[in-house]
């Protein structure tokens, strides 16, 4: 059985779109009814959707007054038995490519401590599910096949952060929702860059 999912009260998200007229956002999106006079005064211009990064390590391996630098060793093996693999990273990175930050990413060197757990990934994927079913199947919003010229996805420079982004995207879309690539297996087409900030 897999970890649990996405949990609202465990990912903060937030959707904000460009509307003409709020009310009518408000009624055409998060209603279940149709109003036919709403959807004639709006016209959807842009989703935003911020959100935290998934679940995580401790940020910072235990003092020695709360754990013994004799049992430290231990501690860190533990955490990082529930990270995931390298080869999951790269697959992700594969899929996601990040941009070159303007400066050093501020936890280069940390792992275990402060990563995205192998559950936070689960959530993360589970959000991006979830964001399909409201943008894209239930409103129409994006695409339902992935257009990487739709969606501009941005990051702090800190790899649980990014990791979150990309496994969002890649619950959002999923194999079977991405162009046909002819060569490689994920082509330029098939990707969205993830543009890293400068400032966390």
């Amino acid at each position: 059985m897999p970890p649990p999912l996405f949990s609202k009260h465990r990912m903060l998200t937030t959707v904000a779109v460009a509307a003409a007229t709020t009310t009518a956002f408000l009624k055409t999106v998060f209603s279940s009814s149709t109003d036919s006079e709403a959807e004639d005064t709006i016209k959807v211009v842009r989703a935003v959707v911020l959100f935290r990064h998934g679940d995580r390590s401790p940020i910072h391996p235990p003092d020695n007054h709360v754990l013994p630098s004799s049992r430290q060793q231990e501690e860190a093996a533990f955490w990082t038995s529930k990270l995931p693999t390298r080869a999951d990273c790269s697959d992700w990175l594969s899929n996601h490519p990040i941009s070159s930050p303007t400066q050093e990413r501020i936890d280069v060197g940390s792992r275990p401590w402060g990563q995205l757990t192998q559950v936070g990934a689960y959530q993360a994927r589970d959000l991006g599910k979830f964001l399909r079913e409201r943008l894209i199947d239930q409103h129409g919003i994006l695409p339902a096949t992935l257009n990487n010229r739709t969606i501009r996805a941005h990051s702090t420079s800190i790899y649980r952060s990014q990791h979150t982004l990309q496994n969002v995207l890649i619950g959002l879309y999923g194999k079977g929702d991405r162009p046909t690539c002819t060569g490689t297996n994920n082509s330029a087409e098939s990707q969205i860059k993830i543009h890293v900030t400068s400032n966390p």
